[in-house]
């Protein structure tokens, strides 16, 4: 995958539009996280997709992302950002469908999580990198014993390793040739003003 589907990762929005590589374990410990100030605020994607992140309330270390893709679709999601080695890693998983969805209904979902690693340009722009499925479904296949996963109907792989083995995992590929697209950038864009009612 080499397009933003995260947008900002959140583009958690990250399986924003697509963050394809999941995991039913998160992929940050709570003694890893970092506060998220600078990527709070608006971001919009190559493909003008926009992301907002904003402090989520009574949680310092947990944000919430929304992400709206192009033909004006919205995916909200709870983001994360931590420390793993040398790299910066964006963590999410999908909030709740519906708020008033029945318990039982709840009890019926799993809250899968995906991630990207990000970096800074120089100009400020915010960078993403996705790991590529089709490479990590090869490399898998290759070698089914390196980490706990599974296929479900053919699909994408999904982790279903502890956290400690996926951020062992990460740092032994982050930069094995093909193991994540293309970088995609995210452009910091001004608060939307609302229109004057004067």
């Amino acid at each position: 995958m080499t397009k933003t589907p995260l947008a900002l990762f959140l583009v958690s929005l990250l399986c924003l539009a697509g963050w394809c590589v999941r995991s039913v374990q998160p992929i940050l410990q709570d003694n890893q996280l970092v506060a998220g100030d600078p990527w709070l605020g608006y971001w919009i994607t190559e493909d003008k997709e926009l992301i907002t992140i904003n402090p989520k309330n009574g949680n310092d270390k947990t944000y919430n992302a929304v992400y709206i893709d192009k033909d004006g679709k919205i995916g909200t999601f709870d983001v994360r950002f931590g420390k793993v080695g040398d790299l910066t890693i964006a963590e999410s998983h999908p909030t709740d469908p519906r708020a008033d969805a029945s318990d039982g209904y709840k009890l019926h979902l799993l809250p899968l999580y995906s991630f990207a690693v990000l970096g800074q340009a120089a100009n400020g722009d915010v960078t993403l990198r996705l790991m590529d499925p089709k490479w990590l479904k090869t490399y898998l296949e290759a070698h089914p014993r390196e980490l706990a996963y599974i296929m479900p109907d053919g699909d994408d792989p999904l982790f279903t390793a502890p956290t400690a083995d996926l951020q062992a995992f990460l740092l032994k590929h982050a930069y094995d040739e093909g193991a994540f697209g293309t970088p995609a950038r995210l452009h910091r864009v001004p608060v939307p003003t609302q229109p004057s009612t004067k």
